[in-house]
Order: C-alpha cells, then structure tokens, then sequence
C-alpha cells in the first residue's frame, strides 16, 4: 500500500504571523521617527526613512499595515455611553498618525484586500465615537467605489456601511453636542452620501 508524501512546505513563503509581524515593526518604526511631531504630517511622513521600506514591502505586507491601523485606531475609539469632549481619544499623543498617514498613501495603490478584511475594517470604525476622525475612511471608501463599479459589494460590507454613515451624521448626538463640535463637517455629510450610494 502506497502512502502519498507530504508537501514539503516552503521555507521562503511567509506566513500570515510573518506577515503581521512585518507589519508591526513597521508601524513602530514609523511611529518611532514620528516621535511627538503633529504638524504638516503628510510633509514629515514623506521624509522619512521607514516611508520607502514601507513602499517597497511585499502588497500583503501592506495590507496588514493598513489593516493594522484601522483595528489599533478603532480600538482606541471605541465608542463608549458618554462623550466625553476633554478626553476624546483623537487627543490622546498615542494615536500612531503617522502610520495613519502612510495607510492613506498606501491606500493609492489597489492593494489585494479581501472582502473579508474590507467588512472588518468598516464594522471596526462603524464601532467606534467620532467617526469624522476614523483612521482613513475616505481612501478605504474610494476602494469600495472602485469595486462597486466591477460588481456588488458583499452582503458583510454593505451591512457595515449605514452604521459608518450613522456615525459620521453624529445621528446619536444631542443638537447641542453636535453644535458644540461643528458636526457633522460638509465634508463629514459628502462621504456620508457617497458611503449611501454604495448600499442602494
């Protein structure tokens, strides 16, 4: 009787740990060269060292910094019973928004996300307070307009989306919070409409 032979596996292939952990360190590096520097991001971002490793990681390596981002940012804004205005997650100096930054050139490219990893990113910051702040919402709509043009978007994804729109109305809020805050922005209402567009 035959036995069938393994596969042997492929050292050189990364594994999806490998590929996270890629991704991790790059995040901290980046977040390291950003140190506690807030102003003209996108100019200091495009100076740094760790930018052009970070573009010329593997498209998978990407994907899990992008992704990476989204669920770090999400966490810390996770929405909570109360608003609290003084110490609003966006303030805190751990936000890594230089990471932030580069999920957003990063996000330029059509990078390999599932439709999985898509729904996932939105139900994170559908979770989340202040969604006019989410970690690159703007770019990761613009994917689902690209792919919305190739076919229907999943059932997951569309199911993400009203709840995002729902944030980024603030329809949750008092009229007086929303007042104090100056929101929802013109900005925060158009991405609100292009987001419904998507599930119509």
């Amino acid at each position: 009787m035959k036995t069938k032979k393994k596969k042997a596996s492929n050292p050189s292939q990364p594994t999806a740990t490998t590929i996270d952990a890629q991704a991790a360190a790059l995040i901290q590096q980046l977040e390291l060269e950003r140190g506690q520097s807030t102003l003209s991001l996108n100019t200091a971002v495009k100076g740094y060292s760790s930018r052009a490793t970070i573009l010329g990681a593997d498209p998978e390596v990407q994907v899990a910094f992008v992704r990476q981002v989204v669920a770090i940012i999400a966490r810390m804004g996770k929405a909570k019973a109360k608003i609290d205005l003084i110490d609003a997650w966006f303030h805190d100096p751990k936000v890594p928004s230089g990471a932030e930054e580069m999920a957003r050139q990063l996000l330029r490219r059509r990078l390999p996300f599932t439709d999985t990893m898509l729904a996932e990113m939105f139900e994170q910051i559908a979770g989340m307070d202040f969604v006019t702040f989410a970690p690159a919402l703007e770019p990761l709509v613009r994917e689902l307009e690209k792919r919305a043009a190739e076919g229907k978007l999943p059932a997951r994804v569309r199911k993400a989306l009203p709840r995002v729109v729902k944030g980024l109305l603030v329809e949750d809020w008092s009229e007086e919070e929303a007042d104090n805050w100056g929101v929802p922005s013109a900005g925060d209402r158009k991405l609100a409409a292009r987001i419904s567009r998507l599930v119509k």
